[in-house]
């Protein structure tokens, strides 16, 4: 179990179920398998699927801004990732092995869902990135944001420095600050109150590994890559030169004044590439 307690899943459950009712968004449990899964969806279902996968300690409300813009030429699926804080199962399975792109495969039988666009950011991009290796046929097109699994998360003493008192000391301060590493915007209050008590109530899973390029040769689908200029985890340079390495034929833009929350920092330039990519621009 990731939580310290029942108590603070509790709280955890209690914040995310107050969000879905303020934004007032549709929501519902996937039973997996693999345990149940909590999806937040949008948009008509007989529209093209597009799948939105969360990095590490976020769920599903990290795509609350991209929800009604997306809605209107896709079904929207936002997915809690099993083992992260949010409303899907709470066991994590180890990175080593297929377990996350056999939930993720269960997950789509369970949708009755053929074949769709996937997109994901940090962790979810490395989740992304195993289903499309482990199943090719299921998936479109790949939107990659600051993804993992390309390569290995720097590890600098300015990260780890940053990054402690998140772990031991948590609360808003710390959570601040990490936050404030991740992101060159002013911080969404929301954020932070979502990341504080995450701090608090959940012990927090390591990043992903960089997978073996004899895995990623499986995949099929047409990559698109958006970078944060200024992602400290997994810097825009080296990780352009090791994706168009792995992948000859991928689509990648780094984006300037952003950093490793991408998608928080420059969604109008996402958005706008991502329907350009799937080829919906408006």
């Amino acid at each position: 179990m990731i939580y310290k307690s029942v108590e603070g899943q509790q709280k955890i459950t209690a914040w995310y179920d107050e969000q879905i009712k303020k934004l007032g968004l549709h929501s519902r449990i996937i039973h997996t398998s693999f345990g149940d899964t909590h999806i937040i969806e949008a948009g008509d279902e007989m529209l093209p699927t597009l799948i939105l996968l969360p990095g590490t300690n976020f769920s599903a409300l990290s795509w609350q801004h991209y929800f009604t813009p997306l809605s209107q030429n896709y079904h929207v699926i936002a997915v809690d990732v099993i083992g992260q804080p949010g409303k899907s199962a709470s066991d994590r399975p180890p990175f080593k092995g297929n377990t996350y792109a056999e939930w993720l495969l269960a997950l789509l039988d369970a949708l009755a869902v053929k074949s769709a666009y996937v997109m994901g950011h940090s962790l979810g991009g490395w989740l992304a990135l195993k289903l499309a290796a482990y199943a090719p046929q299921r998936v479109t097109k790949l939107i990659l944001i600051d993804t993992g699994g390309i390569i290995s998360l720097s590890i600098t003493p300015h990260i780890i420095w940053k990054s402690m008192p998140f772990m031991l000391m948590p609360g808003e301060a710390s959570s601040r600050g990490l936050l404030g590493m991740m992101s060159v915007k002013p911080l969404d209050p929301v954020l932070v109150e979502w990341m504080t008590l995450v701090s608090q109530n959940v012990n927090s899973s390591l990043a992903p590994p960089a997978l073996p390029a004899s895995e990623l040769q499986a995949i099929k689908a047409d990559i698109l890559l958006l970078t944060g200029e200024q992602d400290v985890f997994l810097p825009a340079q080296k990780l352009t030169r090791k994706a168009h390495e792995l992948f000859p034929n991928i689509q990648n833009i780094i984006v300037p004044d952003s950093g490793h929350m991408l998608p928080d920092d420059q969604p109008k330039i996402v958005l706008a590439q991502v329907k350009d990519f799937l080829g919906t621009a408006r």
